[in-house]
Formats: C-alpha cells, structure tokens, sequence
C-alpha cells in the first residue's frame, strides 16, 4: 500500500492550533489522575515506583513515566485512563523516581523481575509499552530487555549523553545527577521482534534528536509540523491521544497514517524514505 503521508498535509499545524505557544511543562505525560478503578503499588522504593492496575488480559500495558511532577515533586504515573480503558486491560506503571533515564539499573532489573512474574500470571496475548519524553525513551529501551510485541513512544530522546547529544540542555540538572550513563543511546535498542510507533515534534532540540533515530522495517516515525514537546498533551487536547494509541495496539501502521494525516500536518518516515 502506498504510504499516504511522506510529505507534509495540508491541515494547520499544531502551533497554529494552540496559539503557537511551546514549552516544556511540569507534567509532559498527558495524564496524571487515575481512573475509577485501584491502582495498587507493588514496588516501592526511593528510586522506583511500579503500580498495577488489573483488568483485562488480552493486552498488557506498560507504561514509563517521564519526568512531570506529581506529588512531593517525583514523577507521576501517566496514560492511565488511556491505556486502562476502564478495565479493559491490565496496566503497569513503571517510575524512575531518580529520573535516570533508566539508567539506574536497579530500576530496569526490578521492574523487569516484576513484568516477568506477571506474565505469567495473567497470560497477555500481547504487551505494549508506551511512554512520553523520558518514559519514551524507557518504552524503547524496555523493549530491548523484554519481549514486548508494539511501542508507543511520545517525542523520545534519543540520547541524554552530552557526548552524543552535547545541544541538549533541557534536562541538564537532572542528567547530571545520572552519574554513570549505562544507555548511552538508543542506536542498538530497537529489535526485530517488536513494531514501533515513534511521535516526535519537528521543531527546537527535538529535531536534534528526530536525526538521529534509525530507520528500519518495522519502525514507523511521524513527524508532527510546528510542533514541539507537548505532543502528547496536544492529541489529548483534541481528543485524539486514545484513538491514536488505539491504532497503533492493532499495529495497523497505515491506518494510523491515514487517521493522522487527516488532521495533522505530519510527515511519516519508514526505512524506505529516510536513509
């Protein structure tokens, strides 16, 4: 099938959409209160948090926070109504209190622990990560350590090395509370086995990161004309954010082309139009 949306449409960019207001907020995710339903802690530590909320087991959320500000300051769950669905499926809610990066080992290989011994418990016919920012960069390093069938991934940084990305300065005091960077980037992190769906904003730093992102078969990149860091939250504004995750957990990439390029200004890159 022809890929619908390699050139920009012509629908009105974001900017114009909001005023052409851009920035970074305390809250990135999109969603910070929880839906009807308990959301239970299951790990608690002071450099990570997992939540569950138990539904459903045809699909298995897990979703990576960023690093929004929820109460006392630390990072908050995010997409819960979102990716619930009220009860539709089971969620998971992974924090990296320290905002890492996940490059807090602990944080990966407790949470990892964990989503293994739920596997089995609930059986999921599929699992799908999803985060924004920091969380996105998460949902695709997780893939990497964990068989996760799709990725949905809000405006991920490729990198937080200042090696490798020496511009970005946007996060420095926590990036320099890192310490060691053990995931120096996100080069070797995308595998065969799973389908990404990756949303970046054109505009700023983040095209410093977009350049940077490889292209392969089973990665399906949009990018968003006039758009900066808040792309999630602007789906969500327009009542888009569920049908556009909606799309992308049936992995139907071209349907999820055609819904986007219906309403935005977006540029779709595949292995076969970017080298």
């Amino acid at each position: 099938m022809t890929n619908p949306s390699n050139k920009f449409s012509s629908i009105l960019p974001l900017a114009a959409l909001r005023g052409g207001k851009r920035g970074n907020t305390p809250c990135e995710g999109c969603e910070k209160s929880s839906p009807p339903g308990e959301m239970e802690t299951v790990i608690e530590a002071d450099y990570l948090r997992v939540s569950l909320m138990r539904g459903g087991n045809e699909t298995m959320f897990v979703s990576l926070t960023g690093i929004g500000h929820g109460v006392a300051g630390l990072p908050t769950e995010e997409f819960v109504g979102t990716v619930w669905k009220g009860g539709k499926n089971t969620c998971v809610f992974i924090s990296d209190l320290k905002r890492t990066w996940y490059n807090d080992r602990r944080v990966m290989d407790e949470a990892i622990s964990y989503l293994t011994e739920l596997k089995v418990d609930i059986d999921p016919k599929r699992i799908i990560t999803i985060g924004n920012s920091m969380g996105g960069f998460g949902a695709i390093l997780l893939a990497s350590l964990f068989p996760v069938d799709s990725v949905i991934s809000f405006v991920p940084q490729f990198s937080i090395d200042p090696e490798v990305v020496p511009n970005e300065r946007r996060w420095k005091r926590f990036r320099d509370g890192i310490g060691k960077i053990i995931y120096r980037d996100l080069a070797e992190s995308f595998v065969d086995r799973t389908t990404y769906f990756l949303f970046h904003g054109s505009g700023g730093l983040d095209a410093t990161h977009v350049a940077k992102f490889p292209a392969k078969p089973n990665i399906s990149s949009f990018i968003f004309a006039g758009s900066n860091h808040s792309l999630a939250r602007d789906f969500r504004s327009r009542g888009h954010l569920g049908e556009i995750v909606e799309h992308c957990a049936s992995g139907d990439s071209e349907s999820l082309s055609h819904f986007l390029a219906s309403h935005y200004a977006v540029k779709r890159t595949t292995s076969s139009v970017r080298t």
